[in-house]
């Protein structure tokens, strides 16, 4: 049976997923069923039938919803009870799959007059439904041994969230990514590679499965690779620019799917799939009000229209969001001796108003900084600096507090998708596949002016001679300066076109091009000092003028209190410091043929297979903004790899078969159903770039490093074979066990194996060396190199391992039990020297490929900054949930409760060395997670309650001592460790639905205003990646369909 449904001229080809993926009684079946269906809408008693049988039952939009049936009360089988519920509703089914129906209006075709009847040849329009897409196989129906989370765009709705951040905050299985709250700190459990994106991370959010990392979670859209943050080389998935409006379901896979999808599905795939085969109009319109002032509103249209052989979808949405006041979460201050103890006062003393001044300076030839002894001065407070002399400085510091004005980000998003489709014969047809989306973020920050030299000449300088001073201008903000800001803009296009070829009954051919495109400008408004700006920038030489001047009325006055300030003092803010001003441009181009159908009949019914090959290539680069003697240009920043812009090359041949060895036509008492499945694929990556031969030369002039000569370019090539297998083995109708193995891989991106210039080496760093000849622990320099790459850098392997079981029992009709089980054995992990060697100084300085000894055992060279592969990092977690569905005279209630645990989070050096646990810590997962869930439906009404449960956790990571005090013993040490206390969340939603189409919605998440546990991230006195810091938001949403 082909897997589509044929009909004569439809008028709705809309088809809305049902989240009801659990694998119950066969379509077809003799089991009874015990049924309770109230009188309602056809569509609800469908789906209700669909939850108790455990059928997938899929609806064309519209269909049933405004038709009453009586219902249904008794025992029946369930195709009894399906043609009872269609038949009265004037209805059509059909089974696709043993497990799978599709219902659809019967329309009523009126007679033709004379004058427009067609030939007989020409009334017939068959359509198929549109082009289906299924997660973790390629396989027609899938692979029933693939074990997938889904949620569908009802699900999403039910939740009250209105971006993906917010969704992937909801799931126990999602971690601490990079969020656009935390994305300007460095974050754990995997993401570590943030210095890639350039230095401005404002209007980047990513989702990290498993705590394994962004860039080892797949992200797809329909089932394909599409272009990541942009100038990235790690290349995962910006969320920013993906729409939850367009997005009809999304697809979770938790044990990688390198076999299927090839590269980077080492922690996981996440699938979007976009809304298509939609006839109507849709409005919707929704507005936020948070308790920390980051309100948000979103506008949306969603229009389909279908004729006799194809049909369009079409959604746009434009949303907003502002930034969160820091002040309403509660931080107020840096000083949290308080809470914690001495050790933890994190104000500033470096800084100031008036402002703190370093009279002893130093020069190189990249700029002038303030020299030994570091002792710094600050006029008393309220002090104007007017008439100062330097007996009226102090070396009594008043540490700076003031708190970043804001947390988040102020957003703007216009996005679009289009879904078009057209039958060219019965058997052909031709589809396109369209998203867009602009995404433009800022976020107000700090101004400070840092260590800006003033010269003697300075009408307010009283030190006869240069001094560095950095200054707060806070009082001047409060008087109308601006503040300073980053801002980025991230625009992305991805067009899929393609074509589907019904050969025969069994067997489909179909080709896909792909082509997606992300663009990414950032820039920053500073008060860059003149040793940041090039001396070419006209703002350089009039801020030159105003420090150097000596009329006060004219002059800058960073020595006072700001009641005295120079008029000219924001006339001065310029974007030319690092990070520069930059656009950046993700690129991905792929092709893919693909033959799928059935072979062989095996005893349980026919072989599935799919064959296929994958021709991708990814392009990166970034250019940045520079004014200089040359004037302004551009200045490619992947040259110093080698190449300006770098290109990925991957071939990749794939095949699944799926053997069905009992079915439904051979079961037997103790083995209903049992499906092996086989997947495999070949991936060969092939790119280049330089292993040095360039040495740069700064040019003192223009205050940039020059690369003259010509680099010693290489091409590299990695190459794997990914293999799958799997079972599906289902000892009675209710009940069905999946188990499967698999390896992924990931190959090392360009900066780990590339570089332009050769290295360059420094004698002034200083380390304690654990094997010291003479035993001496007193820190010594060693002579060191930063050289980020390594050739020799191997892809990253990962060995995954999975087991679930499903059960619906048929004596409690309505509860369904599922685990999951999984495990993923990560080796040869790609990490960096730098972040590992201060934490794991015996570790690391045993590392001969990092560490250079002579004869005596005395490092004479430390690549501190070169990438290596540590041994392994091992994500062991289960997952269990429970549901009961069950009717009451108050309504359909469906209960359910999910428990989530890491059972092992570790990571290992060397395989010598002793496995660091991560779970429980700041930088890992939680050791648990445990979330219930409430869904209510009552005729037109409809509720959703869900409570979430974080539990306590060690927050390690609390930073470093900074002067000997209280637990304090050295400088440098770490702070004390902190105990998170849990937190529980209850987030609600309410709607109801009106005859004409009308539905209102509301709620809030986190109803009952929680406050978040207190601890230290990075300043700020919340974890971001475990609380929203929203606050409570509420919401109401009107829709409208027509």
């Amino acid at each position: 049976m082909k897997t589509s449904l044929r009909i004569h001229n439809p008028t709705v080809l809309s088809v809305a997923m049902l989240a009801l993926l659990a694998t119950g009684v066969s379509a077809q079946s003799d089991e009874v069923l015990k049924l309770d269906i109230k009188p309602q809408n056809a569509d609800s008693a469908l789906v209700t039938l669909a939850k108790s049988s455990g059928v997938q039952i899929i609806l064309a939009d519209g269909a049933g919803a405004d038709v009453e049936v009586e219902g249904l009360q008794g025992e029946y089988r369930f195709d009894e009870a399906l043609a009872a519920l269609t038949t009265e509703a004037g209805l059509t089914h059909e089974y696709t799959a043993e497990n799978l129906v599709v219902v659809q209006e019967a329309e009523q075709v009126r007679e033709p007059d004379a004058a427009d009847e067609a030939p007989a040849e020409e009334e017939e329009a068959p359509i198929e439904l549109g082009e289906q897409r299924v997660t973790g196989s390629r396989l027609t129906m899938g692979d029933p041994t693939v074990r997938v989370f889904t949620l569908t765009a009802e699900d999403i709705r039910a939740r009250g969230v209105t971006t993906v951040e917010e969704l992937f905050r909801t799931l126990p299985f999602a971690y601490a990514g990079t969020t656009t709250q935390n994305n300007d700190a460095p974050v754990g459990a995997g993401d570590t590679e943030d210095f890639r994106t350039g230095g401005i991370n404002v209007g980047i959010s990513t989702v990290n499965l498993r705590a394994l990392g962004s860039a080892n979670t797949l992200v797809l859209l329909n089932g394909r690779r599409t272009a990541g943050v942009a100038g990235v080389e790690d290349n995962y998935a910006n969320l920013v620019n993906v729409p939850l409006s367009a997005i009809e379901r999304v697809d979770i896979q938790l044990d990688g799917s390198s076999a299927v999808y090839g590269a980077d599905a080492i922690g996981g795939v996440v699938n979007f799939i976009t809304k298509k085969n939609y006839t109507g109009a849709t409005f919707q319109v929704r507005d936020e009000y948070s308790s920390t002032d980051a309100n948000a509103s979103k506008v949306s249209f969603q229009g389909g229209y279908g004729w006799g052989s194809g049909q369009i979808t079409a959604v746009l949405s434009r949303d907003s969001s502002q930034p969160i006041t820091n002040e309403k979460t509660g931080w107020t201050s840096y000083d949290y001796r308080d809470h914690y103890g001495v050790e933890f006062d994190s104000r500033d003393d470096r800084v100031g108003q008036p402002g703190v001044v370093c009279p002893t300076t130093v020069t190189y030839p990249t700029g002038t900084f303030c020299g030994f002894p570091w002792i710094t001065y600050q006029l008393p407070q309220g002090h104007s600096g007017v008439g100062a002399t330097v007996d009226d400085f102090t070396t009594n510091i008043v540490p700076a507090d003031i708190v970043a004005p804001q947390n988040g980000e102020h957003t703007r998003n216009e996005s679009g998708t289009l879904y078009l489709e057209q039958y060219v014969t019965e058997d052909l047809r031709l589809y396109a596949d369209f998203l867009y989306s602009n995404n433009v973020s800022s976020r107000n920050q700090n101004t400070q002016m840092f260590q800006w030299p003033v010269p003697a000449s300075n009408a307010f300088n009283p030190y006869g001679r240069t001094v560095l001073v950095t200054y707060y201008p806070i009082k001047e903000i409060e008087s109308g300066l601006p503040e300073e800001f980053s801002a980025s803009g991230n625009r992305k296009r991805s067009l899929s076109a393609g074509l589907i070829w019904d050969i025969g009954d069994t067997t489909t051919f179909e080709f896909n091009a792909t082509r997606s495109r992300s663009t990414r400008y950032q820039h920053q408004y500073k008060l860059n000092g003149p040793g940041l700006i090039n001396p070419a920038n006209p703002i350089h030489a009039r801020m030159v003028e105003l420090l150097a001047s000596s009329d006060p009325s004219v002059a800058i006055n960073l020595f006072g209190d700001g009641s005295v300030q120079s008029p000219e003092l924001a006339s001065l803010y310029n974007t030319d410091a690092y990070p520069l001003p930059s656009d950046s441009v993700t690129k991905t181009r792929s092709v893919e043929p693909l033959l799928r159908g059935q072979l062989l009949q095996l005893w349980g019914g026919p072989i599935s297979y799919a064959l296929g090959a994958q021709f991708n290539e990814d392009t990166i680069y970034r250019e940045v903004t520079l004014i200089d003697g040359e004037g302004e240009r551009r200045e490619g920043r992947f040259e110093r790899i080698g190449v300006a812009r770098p290109t990925r090359e991957a071939t990749a041949y794939f095949a699944e078969l799926a053997l069905p060895i009992v079915g439904e036509r051979n079961a037997r008492p103790g083995i209903a159903s049992l499906v092996l499945s086989l997947q495999a694929r070949r991936d060969i990556y092939k790119t280049e770039g330089a292993d040095g031969g360039v040495d740069p030369v700064y040019d003192r002039v223009n205050r940039r490093w020059t690369y003259p000569g010509d680099p010693n370019v290489i091409n590299v090539e990695h190459s794997a074979t990914s293999p799958r297998l799997g079972i599906q083995y289902a000892p009675t109708e209710d009940f069905t066990l999946r188990a499967s193995w698999s390896e992924s891989f990931r190959p090392p991106v360009w900066g780990d194996l590339f570089s332009l210039t050769n290295p360059s080496y420094y004698t002034f760093w200083t380390y304690v060396d654990p094997y010291e000849p003479s035993g001496n622990t007193a820190p010594i320099n060693i002579r060191s190199t930063l050289a980020r790459n390594a050739v020799d850098t191997r892809p990253e392997y990962s060995e995954n391992t999975s087991f679930s079981f499903d059960w619906t029992p048929a004596a409690l009709p309505g509860f369904r039990w599922t685990l999951d089980w999984s495990k993923i054995d990560f080796t040869d992990k790609i990490e960096n020297v730098g972040g590992l060697f201060r934490d794991y100084p015996e570790i690391i300085f045993a590392l001969p490929d990092v560490v250079e000894r002579d004869a005596e055992g005395n490092a004479t060279l430390f690549r501190r900054s070169r990438p290596i592969n540590i041994a392994k990092k091992i994500s062991e977690i289960i997952t269990t949930e429970f549901a009961y569905n069950f009717e009451t005279a108050w309504g359909d209630f469906t209960p359910r409760l999910t428990y989530t645990r890491v059972l092992e989070e570790t990571f290992q050096i060397t395989a010598e060395s002793e496995a660091i646990r991560r779970e429980g810590t700041v930088l890992g997962s939680d050791e648990y997670r445990v979330s219930g869930q409430l869904d209510w439906y009552r005729e037109r009404w409809a509720g959703h309650l869900f409570v979430y449960y974080t539990p306590s956790y060690l927050n390690n990571n609390t930073g470093s001592c900074l002067e000997i005090v209280g637990r304090c013993e050295y400088w440098g040490q770490d702070k004390p460790h902190l105990n998170v206390d849990s937190y529980i969340s209850v987030d609600l939603t309410l709607s109801y639905t009106f005859d004409n189409g009308i539905q209102l919605r509301a709620g809030g998440r986190n109803i009952l205003d929680a406050e978040p546990p207190e601890t230290l991230y990075w300043g700020m006195p919340y974890d971001p990646s475990r609380w929203d810091a929203r606050g409570q938001v509420m919401f109401v949403e009107f829709n409208w369909e027509l």
